[in-house]
């Protein structure tokens, strides 16, 4: 019992020993391992055809071209929030300016231009006279400078001053 366990180990060997033998040769590289392999093939060979090949590539354009326009519109919409933050802090900055100088602006249209993040931003405020004579009201609009004067709103800020100090 005990040498019919060895047998076939043994055997596996000899096998395994023959076709390494054959595809070496005597020490060195003799020739192409399929044509001297011992082991014969079934016909019947594993892998994927052509196309199922192609509907895998398919199926792989399909989902990449969603991919990237889910990415397409991430980074538009980053952008436009920056936009967005960048104009807020420019009104605020020229809210400050305007409560700093020494008189209240005049009631009308004030325009003025500001360069803040390497960009170039329109600003614009309508001054109005509320019932208070001591207090104006300031109606803020940002805009892009590169959108022009018909470019959208990014910033809408409105804010009170005191008429005099």
């Amino acid at each position: 019992m005990f040498t019919s366990f060895l047998a076939p180990r043994q055997s596996y060997r000899a096998n395994r020993f023959k076709a390494v033998r054959a595809y070496f040769g005597n020490g060195r590289l003799s020739g192409s391992f399929i044509s001297r392999s011992p082991i014969k093939s079934s016909g019947k060979e594993r892998g994927f055809t052509l196309l199922e090949v192609m509907i895998a590539l398919a199926v792989l354009s399909v989902a990449s071209a969603g991919l990237i326009t889910a990415a397409g519109g991430y980074l538009k919409q980053t952008q436009r929030i920056e936009d967005k933050v960048l104009a807020a802090w420019v009104a605020d900055n020229w809210l400050n300016e305007l409560r700093l100088a020494d008189k209240a602006p005049v009631i009308g249209v004030l325009k003025a231009e500001a360069n803040m993040a390497g960009r170039q931003w329109l600003l614009k405020a309508q001054v109005s006279q509320t019932n208070s004579i001591h207090l104006k009201r300031l109606d803020i609009e940002i805009q892009r400078a590169e959108d022009g004067d018909e470019g959208a709103v990014l910033s809408l800020l409105t804010a009170f001053l005191r008429e005099t100090r």
